[in-house]
């Protein structure tokens, strides 16, 4: 869907993508090989079912995601960024208790470096609530902090 962003006078490629449980490094690849991928406006979200490291994974015996490692290196070849949270939080868990709880971050938004490097502000946050087994993520993006220079004042005594 491309969207028009009226504060950086642009359009902005926006692909939500539901990622697969199997075969998930195969999709990747062809997925990033499309063309449509190749836009430098882009920002792909949703469930893309992948973690990046240990510190995405919570639980008493949270396994390392096993693809880590090759979906960094695809991210980095393709030139997507995945946007840091202020407070990283899991946004899927399997809602059980205990030894048996286990939750990750599944859910994302990667950015395509040369929009990140427009943007002087962006901030990705977990929501709360939601009535699946996934929590809402949120992403809010400004353009330049061009703050208006103040009016000359002077004193009138």
């Amino acid at each position: 869907m491309d969207i028009f962003s009226a504060e950086l006078g642009m359009d902005l490629r926006v692909i939500n993508v539901y990622g697969p449980c199997q075969g998930r490094e195969a999709f990747w690849n062809r997925f990033l090989s499309l063309s449509i991928t190749s836009l430098n406006n882009l920002i792909i979200g949703g469930d893309l079912n992948f973690s990046l490291g240990y510190e995405e994974s919570w639980g008493f015996q949270a396994p390392v995601d096993q693809l880590t490692e090759s979906m960094e290196a695809l991210l980095n070849q393709h030139y997507l960024i995945d946007v840091p949270m202020i407070k990283p939080l899991p946004t899927w868990r399997n809602r059980r208790v205990g030894e048996a709880a286990l939750a990750r971050r599944l859910d994302r938004f990667l950015i395509k470096v040369p929009l990140l490097q427009k943007l002087s502000r962006y901030r990705k946050w977990v929501g709360s609530g939601g009535i699946f087994d996934h929590s809402p993520i949120f992403l809010k993006i400004l353009g330049s902090h061009n703050k208006p220079r103040p009016p000359f004042k002077f004193n009138h005594v």
